[in-house]
């Protein structure tokens, strides 16, 4: 649309021109000339024009493309923070927990502990017989507390465990 608004004042002043008697061909061929110069320019500039504004909505799309992903990044990595967080929480109270379930012991001398269903006579009793055989292994020991044997399945390790009996628990190391 521009080229004809641009184009018709000069089209327009050539043919009043050439009504009049004093302009010459060569005179029109000119104004023609300059008239589609003039034409050609301004779709040269309405073309770059248009090729400015293509080249900012692309740019515009890629700076929103970066945007968007920057935010997926940061939405990804608050989420594995938070993931290890949670995973760290779960841990250490699993760890609070497995502490809880583990009795308490006592030292009753010999590198022997036993936990509190264990007295020490008894427990020193089931290293005696553990020392005398070795390994992973089920060893009967005498009970001096409830005047009794019972049998207790020792896996051997650092320290050897040695379980059986009524809830008795003996660590051999």
């Amino acid at each position: 649309m521009k080229k004809i608004v641009l184009f018709a004042p000069i089209v327009l002043a050539t043919v009043l021109l050439s009504g009049c008697g004093g302009t010459s061909k060569a005179d029109l061929q000119k104004a023609t000339a300059a008239g589609a110069a003039q034409a050609s320019q301004a779709a040269q500039v309405a073309k770059a024009s248009q090729d400015a504004q293509a080249s900012q909505d692309a740019l515009k799309a890629q700076v929103q493309q970066l945007k968007d992903a920057a935010d997926a990044k940061a939405a990804a990595d608050t989420k594995a923070t938070t993931d290890a967080q949670a995973a760290a929480d779960a841990k250490t109270a699993a760890d609070a927990k497995a502490a809880a379930a583990v009795p308490a012991t006592s030292s009753c001398g010999d590198n022997v502990s036993a936990n509190s269903n264990t007295s020490c006579a008894f427990a020193l009793n089931v290293a005696f017989e553990y020392r005398s055989i070795g390994g992973t292994t089920d060893v009967s020991a005498w009970s001096p507390v409830t005047q009794q044997y019972y049998s207790m399945y020792c896996a051997a390790g650092v320290p050897v465990t040695c379980r059986g009996g009524q809830n008795a628990v003996v660590y051999i190391r």
